[in-house]
């Protein structure tokens, strides 16, 4: 998926983790390192029934979005 797909207040799945359903929160940063440009977007975790015990050890996540390929590990839900 491409950071440019991503919509504000919707929830997506995390390939590595599927107990953590990730909601976007809307902000994205770029970051130009060495010439290599990829944009950073932000996610809260969604509680469900299964990660209802440790829900709240997690504020943010952060995912690294490739601006050309996108992260394969973001997917819809």
């Amino acid at each position: 998926m491409k950071h440019q797909d991503l919509v504000k207040g919707e929830i997506y799945n995390n390939v590595l983790d599927r107990d953590i359903p990730l909601m976007f929160t809307g902000k994205k940063t770029v970051k130009n390192d060495f010439g290599y440009i990829s944009t950073i977007a932000y996610f809260t975790p969604v509680r469900t029934d299964r990660n209802k015990n440790w829900y709240n050890n997690i504020k943010v996540y952060t995912k690294n979005f490739d601006n050309e390929y996108g992260n394969q590990y973001i997917s819809k839900q």
